[in-house]
């Protein structure tokens, strides 16, 4: 939305510079402006669509294996700059850096000084985005683009084809820049141009103008394109091209801030550093510039041989002063990042949960990064497993014999785990909307399965259960020793079943995977037989049994069989979905099969 605001500001303010020039009797072809008016717009489109597919194309390639690389290399502030500073290169994308830091905040895996080095060093990481743009590559275009294009269209696997998306998209940035940067050829002798320019020799013009471009952009990387491309013509002064970077890194902080306002107060922490680190940088090199403009001129190679400063800045000079105020950002901050961690937990406190139970790693910060959103998936169920393996551990006692109270901490921790699921399964839904590679839908598909059957197995427990075991109170229906253990044995088979499918969820690799096998659904399926024939047998042959107690023990023989089921589907699922993933066909014997459904059907 965004973006496309700033397409329609852009398109309005070019189609005002034409009508201005021709009302200033601008002798030009008629049919000239209109086409510096399309250029303009039509490389502004492709700069942000080379940007964005660039972008998701390198997270694509390396946002999995990245995640690790942050979780480990992340031990103290200076890897934890490093680290920042060579994911963010590699994936183009701070935006994505920070993402993957902010989750790992929430999980504990990082703490807050750290996760502020990281961002420091995303930052400079995003520099080299700029450096290459700064490159007169714009005549290559086209050969990135087909280069990409022949990659994709023989490439067999997925990440050739992502490598292919990478060169087109590398093309379309110099392509988007080239057709900028030859409008400007025109449009630069209107008055008009050149006065509006000049105002951005304006401190406070030029910031302001850097900061809008930016947060209406959603990039500083494409905002700083943009400059460099007007740059290149030679428009720009020095001190305007000055202020629009710091107008441009500190309009970087906005996207982050809107979208931390949905998040936990980690993501909230991390968007509030970033703002800090990048609207005090800009008054520090204003206030620098202001008394030191000579070294600072020197420093990126705007001042000849004689001390003159040069009329307009080139692309490589905006490229360098890009680079040196985030480095300097860290040089200035690094040090500090404890007590500014400190100050941040302090001002923004931890909130009350708004759930029953709070989802510790569902942050919204993950949507963007596929990869990193479903390993938060996937942890968040692990969780909501375990805390239904618990209450299923000890419900059969509870049933059979337990006191009212025994059998409302089930009901509660169902509720418990309800909270969870609705959580999960509202992210999953966000996270559908993303786009995902083949690979990242199988693993959503296989998640909203498992999550589903983990809440059905919930729901047996802390409703159907809990209310048969109700009943059982009210009636005064005592089992005899018999029955008792025909139900513990069967009940006893799902908790097992279900704690092999919990492993198969949790270990992810094939070998684990296959070791979790599940109780034998054969013998499942004759302990089940034996416990009906009991039961049968002794409410025919005897009159005291009511068919009420019948009633009661064969539904909780019903519930404990149900679940078993789930697990067995949970745990099939999941091993077929391991094997594909390691490209490892999953083991198939017809006759197993068969027999399989057979079973299925009866149970």
């Amino acid at each position: 939305m965004m973006k496309f605001i700033f397409f329609f500001c852009a398109s309005l303010l070019t189609f005002t510079l034409s009508v201005k020039a021709f009302a200033m009797g601008f002798d030009i072809q008629t049919d000239t402006l209109p086409h510096a008016f399309m250029g303009v717009l039509g490389g502004i489109t492709f700069l942000l669509y080379g940007l964005d597919k660039m972008t998701s194309s390198f997270k694509a390639l390396a946002g999995g294996k990245l995640k690790f690389i942050l979780a480990k290399l992340t031990t103290n502030r200076f890897s934890s700059l490093c680290t920042g500073a060579g994911v963010t290169a590699i994936v183009q994308s701070s935006a994505a850096t920070t993402v993957m830091v902010v989750g790992f905040i929430s999980a504990k895996l990082v703490t807050l000084p750290q996760s502020l080095a990281v961002i420091l060093g995303a930052d400079i990481g995003t520099t080299l985005t700029v450096q290459l743009i700064a490159f007169r590559l714009s005549q290559y275009a086209l050969i990135f683009i087909i280069l990409g294009f022949l990659i994709k269209a023989i490439s067999k696997s997925e990440s050739m084809w992502n490598i292919g998306r990478v060169f087109m998209a590398i093309g379309m940035v110099f392509f988007g820049i080239f057709m900028i940067s030859e409008s400007m050829v025109i449009l630069q002798n209107l008055d008009y141009v050149q006065d509006t320019l000049s105002h951005i020799s304006n401190p406070l013009t030029g910031i302001i103008v850097g900061f809008a471009i930016t947060a209406l952009m959603q990039s500083s990387a494409a905002a700083l394109a943009i400059v460099i491309a007007i740059a290149d013509q030679g428009l720009l002064s020095i001190s305007g091209a000055f202020y629009l970077i710091l107008g441009c890194n500190m309009g970087t902080c906005l996207t982050a801030i809107i979208a931390s306002t949905k998040s936990n107060q980690d993501g909230q922490r991390a968007a509030a550093a970033h703002a800090f680190f990048k609207f005090s940088g800009a008054f520090f090199f204003l206030v620098t510039y202001a008394v030191f403009k000579d070294h600072f001129l020197l420093g990126i190679g705007a001042l000849d041989s004689n001390g003159a400063n040069a009329d307009a800045v080139t692309p490589r000079q905006i490229a360098h002063m890009h680079t040196i105020f985030n480095i300097t950002l860290a040089v200035l901050f690094l040090p500090f990042i404890n007590p500014i961690a400190e100050a941040l937990t302090k001002i923004i406190k931890t909130k009350k949960p708004k759930w029953r139970l709070q989802a510790k790693y569902l942050d919204t910060f993950l949507l963007d990064t596929p990869g990193l959103a479903l390993n938060a998936i996937r942890i968040e169920t692990s969780l909501m497993s375990n805390r239904i393996k618990r209450i299923l551990k000890n419900s059969c006692q509870i049933v059979l014999d337990g006191e009212i109270d025994q059998l409302n901490k089930l009901r509660n921790e169902e509720k418990n785990v309800d909270a969870l699921y609705k959580q999960i399964v509202y992210y999953m839904t966000q996270l559908s909307s993303q786009n995902l590679t083949r690979d990242e839908s199988r693993q959503l598909i296989w998640l909203m399965n498992s999550v589903n059957r983990l809440e059905i197995i919930s729901d047996l427990i802390g409703e159907e259960l809990y209310q048969i075991g109700q009943k059982r109170q009210k009636k005064g229906h005592e089992f005899n020793k018999t029955a008792r253990n025909h139900i513990l044995k069967i009940a006893d088979a799902s908790y097992k079943a279900f704690k092999y499918s919990t492993k198969a969820v949790e270990s992810f690799e094939v070998e684990l995977a296959r070791n979790a096998k599940p109780v034998d659904k054969a013998e499942f399926k004759r302990t089940l037989d034996r416990a009906h024939k009991y039961l049968t047998k002794r409410l025919i042959s005897n009159v005291t049994v009511e068919i009420n107690d019948y009633s009661i023990e064969t539904d909780i023989i019903d519930k404990y069989q149900r679940i078993f089921f789930h697990c067995r589907k949970i745990t099939k699922d999941s091993l077929k979905l391991i094997e594909e993933r390691a490209g490892k066909k999953p083991k198939k014997n017809l006759e197993a099969e068969i027999v399989d459904e057979i079973l299925d059907a009866n149970i």
